[in-house]
């Protein structure tokens, strides 16, 4: 005869049930105070600058029947970035938090630069380093200064110093390549301390130097020509 014995159950306690229910609703509790306090906010897109100025008019100035190379502009490593930098105390240099420079300082230099030397037509021709064309006289530069100095009483300047060489590449010694070295500073006053600000500064600087600039590159290259084509004396 068959013995009939009762289905096995499985018994859970009742604690386990309470612990379960009372971690769901903390975790609900965390996941709508988090979003209370903007955890679920996206970050703000960076802010990006550039410079604005109008290009110099140099009508004074015979154009030259001869080609210019313009390489692209080296920089301080300080200051190889897109971030701008400002200095509020001695040894100490900061960033403006989420906004930044469109492209690094030296290659805003470099472009603005050459869409000048194109526009002012001192030469016969403005090549850039990406560029196959070769010329005679090769332009290099760099960037050794652009930031924001917070002065005392208030005062805030937008700092830029540019180094520029110019190279006669027909010449077969380096020291008779060169055909001058200059450096280009100027500390323009900052309305307010801002980025905005900063890229004003420094937009002004670039439209009081750029002329400065070509204006020497001119003369050098006129007089470099001018040596070339006067025979020498017996």
């Amino acid at each position: 005869m068959k013995t009939a014995h009762p289905r096995e159950r499985r018994f859970v306690p009742r604690r386990s049930y309470c612990r379960i229910l009372a971690g769901l609703t903390a975790l609900l509790l965390i996941t709508a105070a988090w979003g209370c306090l903007g955890g679920n906010r996206t970050a703000p897109l960076p802010f990006q600058y550039s410079l604005e100025y109008a290009s110099p008019r140099l009508a004074d100035l015979p154009p030259l029947d001869t080609t210019l190379s313009l390489e692209r502009f080296s920089s301080t490593q300080g200051i190889n970035m897109t971030a701008m930098i400002y200095r509020s105390e001695p040894f100490r240099n900061d960033a403006y938090y989420g906004h930044y420079w469109r492209s690094r300082p030296r290659d805003l230099v470099t472009d603005f630069l050459l869409r000048d030397l194109k526009h002012v037509r001192l030469f016969k021709a403005v090549f850039s380093y990406q560029d196959r064309q070769e010329s005679r006289f090769v332009l290099q530069g760099a960037v050794t200064e652009c930031s924001a100095h917070y002065e005392a009483q208030g005062v805030q300047r937008a700092f830029l110093s540019l180094n520029l060489t110019l190279l006669d590449t027909q010449r077969k010694e380096i020291t008779e390549q060169v055909v001058f070295e200059k450096r280009y500073d100027l500390a323009p006053a900052m309305e307010e301390r801002s980025p905005r600000a900063l890229a004003r500064g420094i937009s002004a600087a670039m439209e009081t130097l750029t002329p400065q600039m070509m204006r020497d590159v001119h003369r050098a290259v006129r007089e470099r020509l001018a040596a070339h084509s006067t025979p020498s004396s017996l």
